[in-house]
């Protein structure tokens, strides 16, 4: 996520961003605060970094050891959010994301995390996000994991 953005260093200075301390999804609360905190946005069609794939030692690949962060990294972004009192601007957006994310993870990773994490998802995660009370309704979309319905 982080790879894809360059932000002003006396942007960050001034909002005081910082990466959480946890193993994965530690850019998630840096990328979006920034982004939805940022007054204007410039899109450069430029190549600035190349970004590694597939090495077996990134954590991107283990996330089986880390399965809950991208949970937390997104309770802390909703806070964030509504701290800065734009969380109902973003709220749609937010939700379709932690369900974009969600489902991404759970279909990334294997074994014994992959069911903490379903059975996380399906008892609370997903009621904390709200998102069980607009599935299938408001969403308009039947979320399957791994063709079990949720």
């Amino acid at each position: 996520m982080g790879v894809g953005q360059l932000f002003r260093t006396d942007f960050v200075r001034e909002k005081g961003y910082l990466f959480q301390e946890q193993r994965t999804s530690n850019d998630l609360l840096f990328v979006f605060s920034a982004i939805t905190d940022a007054k204007r946005i410039t899109i450069l069609d430029e190549i600035l970094v190349h970004q590694r794939r597939d090495v077996s030692s990134s954590l991107s690949v283990t996330r089986e050891k880390s399965w809950d962060c991208f949970y937390y990294a997104l309770i802390v972004l909703r806070e964030h959010l509504q701290r800065m009192g734009s969380f109902e601007r973003f709220e749609r957006d937010y939700i379709d994301y932690a369900l974009h994310f969600s489902l991404w993870n759970i279909n990334s990773i294997k074994g014994f995390a992959y069911e903490k994490l379903y059975n996380k998802l399906k008892s609370e995660w997903f009621k904390d996000w709200a998102l069980s009370g607009l599935m299938p309704n408001a969403l308009n979309l039947k979320v399957s994991i791994s063709n079990t319905a949720i």
